[in-house]
């Protein structure tokens, strides 16, 4: 009997051990994960989403490839995902106000920074025509009419 309760203590041990070691791994993946508002492709990429939606609401003949755009978002929602974000952390993310304002900031910065002005439809319009000639992310989610 000692040696078939001895098997057993040492089956469910070397079970503990398996599960704690991975265990630890998931957690250590995890941890090592920086915050969602430091990933750089991710950040880029919705800094240039909301560039687009500025030039597409503020010019006449540009607007969005929805279908694009579309597609553009649940790549980049997978990306985060392959990367080891959740579901949770990503709706988080973008629900969160505070990372709204600081991405809508960096858009406007980015316009200020090229001469985009408030109210001035051409301004707005010149970027957006540069931006799809250049082929830059923002580009690609836009088309001129």
């Amino acid at each position: 009997m000692n040696i078939s309760l001895n098997s057993r203590i040492t089956g469910l041990t070397a079970q503990l051990c398996v599960l704690m070691l991975t265990l630890s791994v998931c957690v250590s993946s995890a941890a090592a994960l920086p915050a969602l508002n430091e990933e750089e492709h991710i950040n880029a990429s919705l800094i240039s989403a909301a560039i687009g939606d500025q030039i597409r609401k503020n010019c006449s003949t540009i607007s969005p490839r929805y279908f694009t755009v579309f597609r553009s978002a649940n790549n980049l929602e997978k990306y985060a995902l392959d990367l080891g974000y959740s579901t949770v952390q990503i709706d988080a993310f973008m629900d969160n106000k505070k990372e709204k304002s600081r991405i809508k900031n960096a858009a406007q910065t980015y316009l200020d920074e090229h001469d985009v002005k408030k109210g001035d439809e051409a301004s707005y319009c010149a970027l957006g025509l540069s931006e799809i000639a250049n082929k830059t992310l923002t580009g690609k989610l836009l088309r001129a009419r």
